[in-house]
């Protein structure tokens, strides 16, 4: 089969075949697009990340970005596979989502956005829902889970092949679904339990995401199906090496070395949850309940946490803490290890908790410069 001269699905996911090409054709693979050869012959090209696949001049190609404008009526919820960049604002009630990353250049009001990757609201997000990081924390994650999986599925298939084709040529034919049991048995014992840790990572991601990586879900299923009874499943070789090409594909891209976060100019009684750090670039956050995996900073001029709650797995920098009238702001730092500057801040006004493992701080007078360290077996508190 050559390329398809049909228009390619508006998006897909990372491993996707999108096309069996003659073996000289190889070259037809553009950006994101990974060859494979096939034992059988041809080659398949797959999506290599998510996106919009294109052909132009016989090369197959996928573009991750999309983009709209602004998102405010029913019809402008958006879930795609890639990067999007929504031109406008996102208005009450919508919800936007990608699998990459999501620039937003206007304002978020009441409204749920969701980033696999990186999330940037150039404007202020008021009431809203902001996600981010979680498709990246989970290939980083399956970064390990499957490290040599695609690969140990792809050369299990080829082996049962040639088991078969050698008990063929001897005249005593044997089925494919009793050399990957041999094999299962044998070289790949251990093969099944790493599929089934890749199955919790995704599990995982799934629970805050419903309905992420489809695919990826239906390939693992069908590699540990096959595993658990090979001979009962029809042409499970063929099933093996489906599943290897799939995630082979899928886990091409590596995972970036730090998480993502989220980058915005404020919030105000805001849900922001990021794998990575939380810039705030303008007015700082209100009331707002806030998870952050990396370091949370607010010191633009002006720049104030005031009211809420705030997960910090990492450093956290602000021009001002404070609470909110009689809501106190309650700050964990979820990943405090020994480091100076642990928390620093121009100005912390009273009604400020912070808790630092077993240990709370309570801000109960004005003090500029504050800065919290934490050294082994001791926290220790410092500023005017």
């Amino acid at each position: 089969m050559t390329i398809p001269t049909t228009p390619p699905p508006a998006d897909v996911e990372a491993g996707t075949l999108l096309a069996v090409v003659p073996p000289g054709a190889a070259g037809t693979a553009g950006a994101g697009v990974l060859a494979l050869a096939r034992p059988e012959g041809g080659v398949e090209l797959r999506a290599a990340r998510d996106g919009v696949p294109a052909v132009a001049g016989g090369v197959v190609a996928i573009d991750p970005r999309h983009v709209t404008g602004d998102a405010r009526d029913r019809g402008d919820d958006h879930d795609v596979w890639g990067a999007l960049l929504v031109e406008g604002h996102v208005g009450a009630g919508r919800e936007v989502g990608a699998t990459g990353p999501v620039r937003v250049t206007g304002m978020v009001d009441r409204a749920h956005v969701r980033a696999g990757g990186e999330l940037t609201v150039e404007g202020r997000a008021s009431g809203a829902r902001l996600a981010a990081g979680g498709v990246a924390r989970m290939r980083r994650s399956l970064d390990g889970a499957l490290a040599g999986v695609p690969d140990d599925l792809l050369v299990l298939a080829a082996l049962a092949r040639q088991l078969v084709a050698a008990a063929d040529r001897r005249g005593a034919p044997a089925a494919p679904g009793r050399a990957v049991a041999a094999l299962r048995d044998g070289r790949f014992a251990d093969l099944d339990d790493r599929l089934a840790a890749a199955e919790r990572v995704v599990a995982s991601a799934r629970r805050s995401w419903p309905g992420l990586v489809p695919a990826m879900v239906s390939e693992l299923a069908a590699a540990r199906a096959v595993l658990a009874a090979p001979t009962g499943v029809p042409d499970p070789v063929a099933r093996l090496a489906g599943a290897g090409a799939f995630l082979r594909a899928a886990t091409t891209v590596r995972p970036a070395p730090e998480p993502p976060g989220i980058r915005l100019a404020a919030a105000r009684d805001a849900s922001i949850d990021c794998a990575g750090p939380l810039r705030l670039t303008g007015a700082g956050a209100t009331g707002c309940e806030i998870t952050a995996g990396g370091d949370v900073t607010a010191v633009a001029s002006g720049g104030a946490i005031l009211g809420g709650t705030l997960r910090v797995g990492g450093r956290l920098r602000a021009a001002t803490l404070g609470g909110r009238g009689d809501t106190p702001l309650r700050v964990e730092m979820t990943g405090a290890r020994p480091v100076r500057d642990l928390v620093r801040a121009a100005v912390a006004h009273p009604g400020v908790e912070i808790r630092i493992g077993r240990e709370t701080v309570r801000i109960d007078r004005r003090r500029h410069d504050l800065r919290i360290a934490l050294e082994p077996g001791r926290v220790v508190v410092e500023g005017g």
